[in-house]
């Protein structure tokens, strides 16, 4: 049986090749490519998911803010959110907003991942668990607490730790998430220097 010559192009080659070593050698999350590029969080203006949500902003599939409203949960929901990091309590949210956050997320399908976390209590087992359920899904997710400012620091703690970012940058990062307040900052910092970059 005669064999067929395929002609390739170098400039194929090369894509070919760059394809093969991104693949090797890429950044992996939940044992699949990375889904969830490190862009700078931007304000999100949409008023259908603003309305929603305290101080909205977005990196590519991940949005950071605080409290939801129930309104809000349901409109990410519409835009494709899966899976909902509340660093706030049930009850935090229910005396804030009055609804049941884990009720809704419920009727709504929505897996939701309940990590507590204060200025006071922040620790690096925190930015384990987060890691563990933020990585775990390749779908856009939520992370919310109160003000956006626990995101924030939790946010740079995890830059930091699993994707190596400098300290600096991954507090700009934070920063950028809702990270403004100074005790939150301190707490961000006190984490950082005690969990070494991967």
């Amino acid at each position: 049986m005669a064999t067929r010559s395929i002609r390739r192009s170098p400039f194929a080659l090369l894509l070919i090749a760059a394809c093969l070593t991104g693949c090797q050698n890429g950044p992996v999350i939940g044992g699949t490519p990375e889904a969830k590029p490190l862009l700078a969080a931007t304000p999100v203006t949409d008023p259908a998911l603003a309305d929603g949500v305290v101080h909205l902003s977005q990196s590519g599939q991940t949005y950071f803010g605080g409290f939801p409203t129930a309104e809000g949960l349901r409109a990410m929901k519409a835009r494709g959110i899966t899976r909902v990091i509340s660093l706030k309590t049930n009850d935090e949210v229910l005396k804030a907003k009055q609804f049941d956050e884990a009720a809704l997320a419920k009727e709504l399908g929505l897996e939701l991942v309940v990590i507590p976390v204060s200025a006071a209590t922040f620790s690096p087992a925190d930015v384990e668990r987060f890691a563990a359920a933020y990585e775990g899904s390749t779908d856009p997710v939520l992370i919310h607490c109160g003000s956006s400012n626990t995101v924030g620091a939790v946010w740079a703690a995890y830059l930091h730790r699993f994707r190596g970012m400098e300290k600096s940058e991954a507090l700009d990062a934070g920063a950028a998430a809702g990270l403004t307040n100074p005790q939150m900052k301190a707490a961000a910092e006190r984490v950082i220097d005690a969990s070494p970059a991967r």
